[in-house]
């Protein structure tokens, strides 16, 4: 039900018929006098057509004017409802009670539900969520989810990499991603430097042993120096030492997963003809297929005639359609390639905060693609040794 409708609900509105005089002349003064009337339709003597309740009395006067007799067939909308259920208060004021209880009800949270961690309990993070205010009876009109979100990850120091708050009429739902350390790849008893382990834009970088080599906001190639291990000391000589130090960029990954597609069809690509004279039980070729690969081959025979009499002379045309096997995509197959997909990108970004993901489908004939190029924020940098010379 649409806005309007909505309106001629609350105002009523009246079916009504108009019989005998002149129907074009009742049309004319409705659109003079700025009657709402809609829907009209005429038959050999009566005209019938939806008014406004606030209208209809008007329309008696138009109708007397245009020597018709008007006639109510059926009233519609809510003031037309209260009239006929006048004595019956209770049912009005239990229909306003419920309309009114229902919107107090969802201005308030009733389920909060948890998703997204898989070292701390749900009942853990809703405890520190209720602390924040956030919980089951919370009017949501006063709840700051932003402000839940940061006292969240401030409250779980080291836990949590990121805290979102979503609220959708009186459900909300607490997405959080578990702070992991990025594991060293390979440590070194020897001095190294931590370096780029793929492209990607810095967004913070904090050294803990070393010197920065590099600066938030830049944009680094996978091997580009992030902290030296070689640190200058005050007499000007050098040190070496392990760098060591906590680095996040922005990049982007992709993941794709491909699967065989069982069902098969044929794809024509193209059709080549030969012709042949044929001679009692003799063919004699004009010409010869020079293309190889799997074919359909069809012939025809036209018999020439003199004087509507058969010769014992033919034209005969052989028809080769080529065509290469394609593969078909069931809905089955569709979905589990998905499934798959599904399944291989948590597993790959269950730990990094992926800011946003574009999917796309491909079908080669023989294999289904499903892949998805994604912007995430993620731990950066590999340990990579020092090399002296003699």
């Amino acid at each position: 039900m649409n806005l309007v409708e909505i309106v001629r609900q609350c105002n009523g509105y009246v079916k009504f018929c108009a019989e005998g005089g002149f129907k074009e002349r009742f049309v004319n003064l409705c659109e003079q006098k700025r009657l709402n009337v809609r829907e009209l339709v005429f038959d050999e003597e009566r005209l019938f057509g939806f008014v406004s309740a606030k209208d209809y009395k008007k329309l008696r006067i138009v109708a007397k004017q245009s020597g018709m007799k008007l006639s109510c067939v059926s009233k519609h909308g809510l003031p037309f409802f209260l009239f006929r259920n006048r004595n019956r208060v209770g049912l009005v004021v239990g229909a306003a009670f419920f309309v009114l209880f229902m919107s107090i009800m969802s201005l308030f949270i009733w389920s909060i539900e948890t998703v997204g961690s898989e070292n701390i309990s749900s009942e853990e993070i809703l405890s520190v969520a209720e602390e924040y205010g956030l919980k089951t009876g919370c009017f949501r009109p006063a709840l700051d989810v932003h402000e839940v979100a940061d006292r969240m990850i401030t409250k779980l120091n080291g836990r949590l990499l990121w805290v979102a708050v979503n609220i959708s009429g009186s459900r909300a739902v607490v997405e959080v991603r578990d702070y992991v350390e990025r594991p060293e790849s390979k440590t070194y008893s020897t001095p190294g430097n931590l370096v780029a382990d793929f492209d990607g834009l810095l967004l913070s970088l904090e050294v803990h042993n070393g010197t920065k080599a590099n600066f938030e906001g830049n944009g680094v190639k996978k091997g580009d120096l992030l902290i030296s291990g070689i640190v200058e000391n005050r007499d000007f000589s050098s040190s070496f030492h392990e760098a060591r130090g906590k680095v996040t960029a922005l990049h982007d990954d992709t993941v794709a997963v491909e699967k065989e597609l069982s069902g098969e069809y044929k794809a024509y690509t193209a059709t080549r003809s030969v012709f042949s004279l044929g001679f009692f039980h003799l063919k004699i070729p004009l010409g010869f297929f020079k293309d190889g690969g799997e074919y359909d081959e069809f012939m025809t025979r036209n018999t020439l005639e003199l004087g509507g009499h058969p010769m014992p002379f033919s034209i005969i045309r052989r028809t080769r359609a080529y065509y290469t096997k394609q593969r078909t995509v069931t809905g089955a197959e569709r979905e589990q390639v998905f499934d798959e997909y599904t399944r291989s990108s948590y597993e790959k970004y269950k730990n990094t905060n992926v800011l946003k993901t574009e999917l796309s489908f491909k079908n080669n004939g023989q294999k289904l693609t499903v892949s998805g190029k994604s912007s995430c924020i993620d731990f950066m940098g590999v340990k990579q040794e020092i090399k002296f010379d003699n």
